[in-house]
């Protein structure tokens, strides 16, 4: 179906630059420019319907509020004044941003994430371990800049209960604490929510969003509530990579997000107390066969930085005839500067290119460790 959007502005040259940008972008939609109040007005009054009405500030807004009812509207603002019964967007910032904003309006009133739909085949990899204290949050936040510098579209989630990335994104428009509300609250559409929240780091490029107001708000999210956040990121189609950072319990929780991901990256430190913790969930499992999925698309990850080095006897070869082994992380002072993750990912993109390919190749054939990398030499794992 088509769709009407229709913009006015006095100023002849940004009009043709916005109109062009938009018409090569919204090809499911009629576009009609004007560049004067009165000609706007009379193309109203003859009876159109704008689905969307996009104008600065020198048109008139009260017979536009009244001849346009129904529709979007939206003033294209310099100063970024509130307007009644009209969406605010910055004027003078990219054209792209400009689209998002105007389509996340237009979404938010119809109820439907339809017009946000992307092309992208999602990728979801969850980070997990149940030996806690092995890196996980690093490793988390390094793969999703990596992904971000490979090209991918990303988008990290903290879901810990204890936020460790806390004050990294601090200028998204939303939080997780909106993004829950809205999983609990009948007939709200999560996607929109989550494209309404999420906000790019500058430097890197990785979209997040700021963490809960109280921990306390965990207690209510559960299995199908993960399920339900998984199932709308797929839905929106919109990033490439998902990277999703848990805590290390085993609720229903982690059970939401191990069970509906794509692949399980699980940091172990290379000592004899994450073997022992990964060796004790690994008996409790065997006991249920539905973690067989689970155990499939999981893959080792050895952190060697931050670990006291223990004996390679504790690299048991009966543990890794069960789990996968990705890659081992070396000690480097560049992963222990939490602040500066994200925008040093050239410094350690290659060493993460490893995980950065399983994602990409997520599902897309069987899932085997890259060549060259975990494999087992004179006793030892490279």
């Amino acid at each position: 179906m088509k769709r009407f959007l229709v913009i006015g502005d006095s100023d002849s040259l940004y009009l043709e630059n916005l109109a062009g940008y938009l018409m090569e972008r919204m090809d499911k939609w009629e576009l009609a420019t004007f560049t004067t109040g009165d000609k706007l007005l009379s193309w109203l009054e003859a009876g159109n319907k704008p689905d969307i009405l996009l104008v600065s500030g020198d048109f008139p807004f009260n017979r536009l509020e009244e001849l346009a009812f129904g529709a979007v509207r939206i003033l294209l603002s310099e100063t970024m004044e509130p307007r009644g019964g009209f969406k605010l967007i910055k004027k003078y910032q990219k054209s792209e941003t400009i689209l998002n904003e105007m389509l996340l309006f237009f979404a938010e009133k119809k109820g439907s994430a339809e017009v946000l739909r992307g092309n992208s085949k999602t990728k979801i990899a969850v980070f997990y371990s149940p030996a806690g204290g092995c890196g996980t949050s690093t490793l988390a936040l390094c793969s999703a800049a990596a992904c971000a510098r490979e090209g991918m579209k990303t988008l990290y989630l903290n879901l810990e209960e204890m936020d460790s990335a806390s004050g990294l994104f601090p200028g998204t428009p939303g939080s997780l604490s909106d993004l829950f509300l809205t999983l609990k609250t009948k007939g709200m559409n999560v996607g929109i929510k989550l494209a309404a929240s999420a906000g790019a780091d500058p430097e890197s490029g990785v979209y997040g969003l700021n963490g809960v107001e109280s921990i306390l708000e965990y207690e209510e999210i559960g299995r199908e509530e993960m399920e339900q956040l998984l199932g709308a990121i797929r839905g929106l189609a919109d990033f490439d990579a998902v990277v999703v950072d848990t805590s290390s319990g085993f609720g229903g929780r982690q059970r939401g997000l191990l069970e509906g991901a794509d692949l399980v990256f699980t940091p172990l430190h290379e000592d004899e107390r994450s073997f022992v913790k990964m060796k004790q969930w690994l008996k409790e499992t065997h006991f249920h066969e539905a973690y067989n999925e689970v155990f499939s698309k999981m893959f080792v990850v050895l952190n060697q930085a931050g670990a006291k080095r223990g004996n390679a006897a504790f690299l048991e070869q009966e543990l890794f005839k069960e789990l996968k082994l990705c890659t081992a992380i070396a000690p480097s002072p560049v992963l222990a500067d939490r602040a500066n993750l994200l925008r040093s990912a050239r410094l350690y993109q290659e060493v993460f290119q490893p995980l950065t390919a399983q994602i990409r190749s997520a599902g897309a054939r069987a899932s085997q460790p890259p060549a060259g990398r975990g494999r087992e030499e004179n006793g030892k794992w490279n």
